[in-house]
């Protein structure tokens, strides 16, 4: 996700997600898109949503947030293990993508990933 400073900043807006679980500053209303992943037994076990805004400038901004759900209320993998498979997982699901990088960070205290992908057009920060 990237941000600057600039006289375009003043046309942001505050959007707080429909699930409610965190509200994030944006060039504009996002498109949002949001899945539910079931097992084969029809239990829920990851929830995805994706927001997507463009900017004047025709930069993208793009948040994945994914929940995974386990009976117990609690992350079934190790965090590390569960950021770094949906890194790869979203690599995979773009043809002719490639990582250009990617840091450990948190968001909120918890762990999180902030990575970079390229395919022949376009840059994912």
């Amino acid at each position: 996700f990237k941000s600057s400073k600039n006289s375009q900043e003043s046309s942001w807006i505050n959007y707080k997600t429909p699930s409610g679980l965190f509200t994030v500053s944006l060039p504009g209303q996002p498109e949002y898109k949001s899945e539910i992943e079931r097992d084969n037994d029809g239990f829920a076990v990851r929830t995805n949503e994706t927001y997507v805004v463009e900017d004047t400038n025709h930069q993208l901004y793009t948040i994945h947030f994914v929940r995974y759900l386990s009976s117990e209320g609690q992350l079934p993998h190790p965090a590390g293990t569960l950021l770094n498979n949906l890194m790869y997982e979203m690599i995979d699901k773009l043809p002719g993508s490639k990582l250009l990088g990617f840091k450990k960070t948190t968001f909120k205290g918890r762990p999180a990933l902030q990575f970079s992908i390229a395919d022949q057009e376009l840059i994912l920060d």
